[in-house]
């Protein structure tokens, strides 16, 4: 059984089975999604709990939030900070704008600031780095314009370093 929402008028609900956005929900500091959890396209997350995966489709985004297992995203997606602690790498192919990541990344997008508390990996030469705080190995195949990297970066031969903080 699925349960499937245009909207969202209220927040702070428990929600079974399949949860799709693709409209506005506002988890509020009380939301919790226990159960698989998707965000469907052009679907808008703000706050909450989660603890089961959330897939971000294209089109998709989170502003903060607690995401205590696996989120994966699309191209055309976008994260606004939140706290991620999923058990499985993460990959990003949107955007990053901030938050705090305690695991490892795949990066296929674009990554700007945010804390990175695990190993970084930005997999393709068109995958960018631009600023933040990295606190694990970063091995790059792609652009990293500033950051400050506070253990080994490894760069490709298609690797491209423009300034940083390397401590």
């Amino acid at each position: 059984t699925s349960v499937y929402w245009d909207v969202f008028p209220q927040s702070g609900a428990q929600f079974k089975n399949v949860f799709y956005v693709n409209g506005d929900y506002d988890g509020g500091d009380n939301g919790s999604v226990d159960t698989y959890t998707a965000v469907g396209n052009f679907g808008n997350i703000t706050g909450g709990t989660y603890i089961s995966q959330v897939d971000l489709f294209s089109g998709g985004k989170i502003s903060t939030g607690l995401f205590n297992s696996d989120v994966f995203t699309d191209e055309n997606t976008i994260i606004n900070g939140g706290t991620f602690n999923g058990t499985h790498p993460m990959s990003n192919q949107g955007t990053i704008n901030g938050g705090t990541f305690n695991l490892n990344l795949g990066n296929f997008g674009t990554i700007n600031n945010g804390i990175f508390n695990n190993d970084v990996s930005s997999v393709t030469t068109t995958s960018v780095i631009n600023g933040g705080t990295y606190n694990g190995n970063v091995n790059n195949h792609g652009l990293i314009n500033g950051g400050t990297f506070k253990a080994a970066v490894t760069n490709t031969n298609t690797g491209v370093i423009n300034n940083g903080v390397f401590e």
